[in-house]
């Protein structure tokens, strides 16, 4: 299947401030989730977008670099 990408921004122990990033990204950007991730302690993935091709992945992480988060690219699939 064709590769699928979204944009991590924060990964969060609070779900509350996961919920607030969100919100705010949700003004700027489509296709903004939470994941909950639990191992040790549970923590909340904010992620922004639903990419099919890496240079659209890549630009949507430098915009989101100029917001001062600390966004990297991961692969759905």
């Amino acid at each position: 299947s064709a590769a699928l990408y979204t944009i991590q921004v924060a990964a969060l122990s609070s779900q509350d401030a996961a919920e607030s990033l969100k919100n705010d990204l949700e003004k700027r950007y489509r296709d903004v989730t939470i994941e909950r991730f639990t191992a040790a302690v549970t923590l909340y993935r904010v992620r922004v977008g639903r990419l099919t091709d890496l240079a659209s992945a890549d630009s949507l992480m430098k915009l989101l670099r100029d917001e001062k988060l600390g966004p990297f690219v991961v692969r759905l699939n």
